[in-house]
């Protein structure tokens, strides 16, 4: 595996290419793996990409088989000024025996070069979520690409062939690595599957309350005396308190400084979110726009297990609203948590 990783020798942190173009929508650093269960494979592939220069780039690939454990990692120099990709090198190593490259290992080079490849056809009209049709005539099939613009590396949350019921091809793990060091654990990355936990909530019953309205960062809240200020929080936020224990909070957040001091974009802001949040499911992710604001939600999972509902309002101005929430209390009191976020200007 050495020989792999002697090519990361560059900036990680890197975040916007100067003059790239295949895979200027990748931040250096960004990985991502994907569950291939097409036609006879069960496979765990990985995909990272390191940028060299803003002419060039390394793609590294991680295959694993979930049958019989084979698996090779592959490094590829890339020349991406061009939308389709240049292939400079080509190298791997395997842990079996092998003089070639398995036809079910090289699929992930072939996968790479036309995920790319679909991408940039549509990403002018890729948003916040949609089907896209990939038609190959000459297999008599069409491929079927769920997307939305927010989610990690390429950009889908899975892929089924038309008519299918199940996907194939699905996302299933993906974050950003910052340094050398950390990139090495590209290579170790598990499927991630996530282990509910069941709670008892028969001791969190929500009283009656007087209604009250609070401000924070400058946005109005239609709240009552089961929330409480939360004074250690580095946000300002509020959380819900339901026999003595916290079961939801709701925070507002001033971005646009940071925004400004970076250099950028809302939507990279969102992107980044859920890039690093490794607790999404991402299967789980809704978003769209109202007036200027865009809304999104989605399942988490916190470090008990314990599964979580998250409602994000990102305002133009750079404002962020979020109201987190056990899914087990949400549901119980759906209503209630709905006027709440409902009442919010958007």
């Amino acid at each position: 595996m050495k020989k792999l990783i002697t090519s990361i020798i560059v900036c990680l942190m890197m975040l916007v290419p100067l003059s790239a173009k295949g895979l200027d929508y990748l931040r250096s650093g960004e990985y991502a793996y994907y569950l291939d269960l097409r036609g006879n494979m069960n496979f765990f592939r990985g995909y990272m990409f390191i940028r060299n220069d803003a002419n060039s780039g390394y793609v590294y690939i991680r295959n694993v088989s979930l049958v019989d454990g084979k698996e090779s990692k592959i490094e590829i120099e890339v020349d991406d000024t061009t939308d389709d990709l240049i292939l400079k090198s080509v190298s791997y190593v395997t842990n079996f025996d092998t003089k070639d490259l398995p036809e079910e290992h090289y699929q992930s080079i072939n996968d790479l070069l036309n995920f790319n490849s679909f991408y940039h056809q549509n990403e002018d009209r890729i948003g916040l979520g949609g089907v896209f049709q990939d038609v190959w005539e000459e297999y008599g099939y069409t491929l079927n690409f769920n997307y939305c613009k927010y989610l990690p590396f390429f950009k889908f949350m899975d892929i089924a062939r038309d008519g299918d019921e199940n996907s194939s091809y699905i996302l299933n793990n993906a974050g950003l690595y910052n340094n050398v060091e950390e990139a090495q654990n590209f290579f170790s990355v598990g499927l991630r599957a996530f282990a509910t936990k069941t709670r008892d909530i028969s001791k969190y019953t929500k009283p009656s309350a007087k209604a009250t309205s609070v401000k924070l960062n400058g946005v109005t809240l239609n709240l009552d005396k089961n929330w409480a200020k939360e004074k250690k929080s580095s946000v300002p936020s509020y959380g819900f308190y339901l026999n003595k224990a916290q079961q939801a909070n709701i925070q507002v957040e001033d971005l646009s400084k940071v925004i400004k001091a970076n250099g950028m974009t809302m939507d990279q802001v969102i992107a980044y979110q859920l890039l690093t949040n490794k607790s999404i499911d991402y299967s789980s992710i809704v978003a769209g726009k109202q007036g200027t604001s865009l809304e999104m939600a989605f399942i988490f999972y916190d470090e008990s297990g314990a599964r979580r509902y998250q409602f994000n309002l990102f305002k133009a101005d750079g404002t962020v609203i979020s109201l987190s929430a056990y899914a087990d209390i949400y549901d119980e009191y759906r209503e209630y948590f709905a006027e709440i976020w409902k009442a919010i200007e958007r």
